[in-house]
């Protein structure tokens, strides 16, 4: 048996209203996601300055036995590591939207995917 005061706490959609209303939720990286790529992110642009720095010293110095890898390393990183950096803007500002209509992904890049 079910009281009346659990009969009031039921609502019931017609198909007509559940098709005009659309329950649209968004999500977001949580705040302690967001503070993590941030560090990352200014981690990344050490590494890149520091790869800048040591690749000027090396050629400065002129590149003599084994050092023509290093030369190469650190040119690897600065190739690199702006790609990194803005993989980890894009999911900084990623966005994810669940409605009745399917799942959306949008970034910042001009991501939209949608899927039904």
């Amino acid at each position: 048996m079910t009281s009346d005061a659990n009969v009031e706490n039921i609502q019931v959609q017609t198909p007509s209203e559940s098709a005009t209303k659309e329950d649209t939720r968004t999500y977001a990286l949580s705040k302690e996601g967001r503070r993590t790529a941030i560090i990352l992110l200014l981690g990344v642009a050490s590494i890149w300055v520091f790869a800048l720095w040591s690749l000027i010293t090396i050629l400065d110095a002129g590149i003599s036995g084994v050092e023509w890898v290093s030369a190469l390393l650190m040119l690897g990183i600065l190739v690199v590591a702006p790609m990194v950096a803005w993989t980890l803007l894009e999911e900084i500002n990623s966005r994810i939207s669940v409605s009745d209509a399917g799942l959306r992904y949008r970034t910042l890049g001009g991501i939209d995917l949608a899927y039904s």
